[in-house]
C-alpha cells in the first residue's frame, strides 16, 4: 500500500472517530468512561469533546500530509510518533487509572491495535519511499 494511501486511511479513521465523538459525546462518555471520572475538572462529555477536537486536528493534519506527500514526506515521522504516542498513552491509562468502562477498554484496545497497524505500515512505507528517493 502506498504511503499516501495509508496516511489518508489513517486520517479518515481519525476524522470518523472525531465526528462520532462530537455528534454523540454524551453517548460515548456514558459508554466508554467510568461515571464521575474527571481530568483536571473535565468530566465525561467534556473529555470526549476534547478528545474529538484532538482527533479532528490530527486527522486534518494527516490528510494534508497524505495529499502533499511529495513535499512533506518528512512529516510522516511525526505522524508515526503521534500514533505510537496514542498507543502508549492508552496502555498507560489502562494500567494507571480506572477511567474506562469495560466497553471503553474493548473500544480503545481495538483502536490501539488499528493505530499500531497504521504506525507499522506507515513506517514501512516511509522507509521504502525514502530508499526510492535516494535511489533516484
Amino acid at each position: 500500500m502506498k504511503l499516501s494511501v495509508i496516511l489518508f486511511v489513517n486520517a479518515c479513521f481519525s476524522l470518523l472517530n472525531a465526528a462520532l465523538f462530537l455528534i454523540s459525546s454524551r453517548f460515548f462518555a456514558d459508554l466508554i468512561l467510568v461515571r464521575g471520572y474527571n481530568v483536571l475538572g473535565f468530566y465525561g462529555t467534556e473529555i470526549i469533546q476534547l478528545l474529538a477536537i484532538g482527533l479532528l486536528i490530527f486527522g486534518l493534519y494527516t490528510a494534508l500530509i497524505a495529499f502533499k506527500i511529495d513535499k512533506l514526506i518528512w512529516h510522516t515521522r511525526i505522524i508515526i510518533m503521534m500514533d505510537w504516542s496514542w498507543v502508549l498513552a492508552t496502555l498507560a491509562l489502562f494500567i494507571a487509572v480506572d477511567v474506562f468502562s469495560f466497553k471503553g477498554m474493548v473500544y480503545f484496545g481495538v483502536v490501539g491495535a488499528i493505530v499500531s497497524a497504521f504506525a507499522i505500515t506507515q513506517a514501512t512505507q516511509y522507509r521504502a519511499a525514502i530508499a526510492q528517493n535516494q535511489a533516484d
